[in-house]
């Protein structure tokens, strides 16, 4: 019989024993993550995120080394956020002082919209409402001098002279009407320029006043148009031939001259421009209403609608200007306006309210607006009264589509997982409430719709908050249309 050593057969079946891991050195190396990530947070200038993933290491390892540690970096990260928030004021203070108002706003408003700037976002806003202040008097000053030149119908240097304003005025929201202003009256020159050569061309056959002009005896009638030049226009009255200044006719008489030469589209916007700088809103309104949907002008149309109209149960943002985010409160990420858009430039989460229309009703609430996911990630829109009554739609690069909607406590929810937003892609986004539904399409594509009685009685805040994704937004639009 063969002898088995057994003590080396027990050897082969001792698994290695592991060191248990102390308190102290847990939250060291818990600590020295934290510190990892923090420092790439810092690289982007992230302070929020920088300071949290520190802070989770106080929390979870109270009275160790590693949370002694993490409190002495975190003081290190919010004298880091000091001087870069203080830096950034003194820039923009500076741009500020030498009215390069864009790059001002541009400094101003990545403060205000971020929610780890503390008293220093205040302190933007602050400025941006001096801003504002100063560049809104200082267009209302120029546009009623463009005003005079166009009751003079110098429409060529009305239009040059809101160029100019527009131009020092840059970046500002003034600045934006008064480059929308000039355009209008440089259609609008060209528009006369081409009214009274149409004249000219019909001198062999020429059209007579829509409207009766009394003559040297006292007879009325409506009078041939031989010919016209840009600060007159000549008149036949039997035997002679008269001028009248352009000036000298009624703004009716003038649309009712220019009606005679088949206006086309472009003319008629052109006419509504003048109406509106005349201070005949009214009609002016009416006119560019029936163009808004004109193949040629319906463009011009709308965005000039969009400049003058001041509704009370509809906001327009097209993120052109760092004031804009005086409206808005950030929650949580680093949010600002730049080059035309709305973003949110943290991958962690952002949050951002509209602070300006606290109680906005979801009755005939119609949303929309533009995205892009910068990288994969969560976009999310809610309209939010309080934590038991909410409806809100999410769109995931992970998960597609997701509506929900909590009223009474009671959540139903909705999702359409087969689209996926993609990175890089630019989406058009419209939501509409009607009754009890919440309908939304991506471009021409319909989601689910989500039925959820007892939404259209909300009052709440519109929310916009990320996830795990830099985001641009721009085109917000925000309307309640009666049902």
């Amino acid at each position: 019989m063969r002898f088995v050593p057994v003590i080396a057969t027990l050897a082969l079946l001792v698994s290695p024993v592991r060191a248990v891991e102390s308190p102290e050195e847990a939250a060291y190396a818990a600590f020295e993550r934290a510190r990892a990530e923090s420092r790439r947070h810092l690289k982007s200038e992230d302070f929020a995120l920088a300071r949290a993933a520190l802070m989770h290491v106080v929390n979870e390892h109270p009275g160790t080394e590693g949370a002694r540690r993490a409190a002495a970096e975190i003081s290190y990260v919010d004298d880091l956020a000091e001087e870069a928030n203080a830096d950034a004021f003194k820039r923009a203070a500076s741009a500020a002082g030498y009215k390069n108002w864009a790059e001002a706003l541009a400094g101003f408003t990545r403060l205000a919209a971020r929610s780890d700037t503390g008293e220093w976002a205040e302190k933007a806003r602050a400025e941006i409402k001096k801003i504002t202040e100063a560049t809104e008097a200082e267009y209302a000053k120029r546009a009623k001098e463009a005003a005079a030149l166009v009751a003079e119908m110098a429409y060529d240097r009305a239009g040059n002279h809101m160029r100019r304003v527009a131009r020092s005025l840059a970046g500002t929201g003034a600045g934006e009407r008064a480059a929308g202003d000039a355009q209008d009256l440089a259609d609008l020159a060209e528009s006369f320029t081409a009214l009274v050569a149409r004249i000219n061309a019909s001198k062999d056959a020429p059209k007579k006043t829509p409207f009766k002009i009394t003559d040297m005896t006292g007879w009325e009638a409506k009078r041939p148009i031989v010919r016209a030049d840009e600060e007159q226009v000549w008149l036949s009255l039997g035997a002679i031939v008269v001028t009248r200044p352009w000036k000298g006719f009624s703004s009716d008489q003038f649309a009712g001259i220019a009606g005679l030469y088949e206006p086309m589209s472009e003319d008629r916007l052109a006419l509504a421009v003048r109406w509106l700088w005349e201070g005949d809103a009214k009609r002016a309104r009416e006119a560019i209403g029936k163009l808004m949907t004109d193949p040629v002008v319906g463009g011009r149309a709308r965005a000039l609608m969009n400049r003058f109209r001041k509704l009370e149960n509809e906001a327009v943002y097209e993120f052109e200007n760092g004031a804009e985010i005086l409206d808005w409160r950030s929650r949580a990420g680093r949010w600002a306006i730049q080059d035309g858009a709305l973003l949110q430039e943290s991958v962690g989460e952002g949050r951002l309210e509209l602070a300006a229309r606290p109680h906005l009703s979801a009755s005939g609430l119609r949303v929309a607006f533009e995205f892009v996911l910068q990288e994969k990630g969560t976009v999310t829109v809610e309209l939010v009264q309080d934590a038991a009554n909410l409806f809100g739609f999410s769109m995931s690069s992970g998960k597609g589509y997701f509506a929900y909607a909590t009223v009474g406590g009671e959540t139903k929810t909705v999702s359409g997982e087969k689209w996926r937003p993609k990175t890089g892609q630019r989406y058009v986004i419209r939501c509409g409430v009607k009754g009890g539904k919440v309908a939304l399409s991506v471009g021409t594509l319909k989601m689910p719709r989500l039925e959820a009685k007892g939404v259209a009685a909300f009052e709440g805040t519109l929310v916009l908050r990320t996830s795990g994704a830099a985001v641009r937004f721009d085109r917000l639009r925000i309307a309640n249309r009666r049902e």
